[in-house]
């Protein structure tokens, strides 16, 4: 889907609305999925979600309104935004974490902390996000971290709808999920695991396309 900026009157608040760029019937069911995932779920780490609405064959869904830098960004010195182009996240120098102050030790633990609380709430209610990667996880000015981009979250050990084909990022998707079978919550937490590992060393554990 295509995310807007826009003013809700009834909240009188910014909020990102989120439209739906096709039509198909699983583009339709994946974009109901993400709003249904996580709608009854409130979590301070995670996108809280308001309407969902149809406008003859428009939908769309407003949610929180996150301003924020990716949880990489945050934490890597020298990183720049995102190629929007690739989808990669190019480094302007090579940096890592200076874990030699107790300040910048102290950040990185409260927010791996927040992404892991995130992450329980998600599996709490029953769901596994299935595209935790750096770009999906944005922490705020205030050092709060925020999950979001639940399109491809699924009710734990169920099976791939059909016409859905591989899903998620490769350099951050667990052996399972890239195999097409059906996730648990540890595929999740694979994701979180490589996202640390990056962090701290700069790159991801492994490398190249599927």
């Amino acid at each position: 889907g295509t995310v807007h900026l826009a003013f809700d009157q009834q909240l009188e608040t910014e909020v990102a609305l989120k439209t739906l760029n096709l039509s198909t019937g699983t583009d339709l069911y994946r974009f109901k999925r993400e709003f249904r995932s996580l709608a009854d779920i409130k979590h301070p780490n995670l996108v809280t979600l308001y309407e969902l609405i149809s406008e003859g064959a428009l939908w769309f869904f407003t949610m929180e309104y996150v301003a924020g830098v990716p949880f990489d960004r945050y934490l890597i010195p020298g990183l720049a935004s995102p190629d929007s182009s690739s989808g990669t996240m190019p480094r302007n120098e090579p940096g890592l974490p200076d874990l030699s102050s107790e300040a910048n030790r102290a950040r990185l633990l409260q927010a791996v902390r927040q992404l892991c609380a995130g992450v329980h709430a998600v599996h709490d209610a029953g769901c596994i996000h299935r595209d935790l990667k750096p770009t999906n996880v944005l922490v705020t000015n205030d050092g709060r971290v925020v999950i979001l981009d639940f399109g491809l979250a699924k009710q734990a050990g169920s099976k791939t709808i059909s016409g859905e084909g591989l899903s998620g990022t490769p350099a951050y998707m667990a052996p399972e999920q890239a195999l097409e079978k059906p996730c648990l919550p540890a595929a999740d937490w694979y994701a979180v695991g490589t996202m640390i590992y990056e962090v701290l060393t700069g790159r991801c554990p492994f490398e190249g396309t599927l």
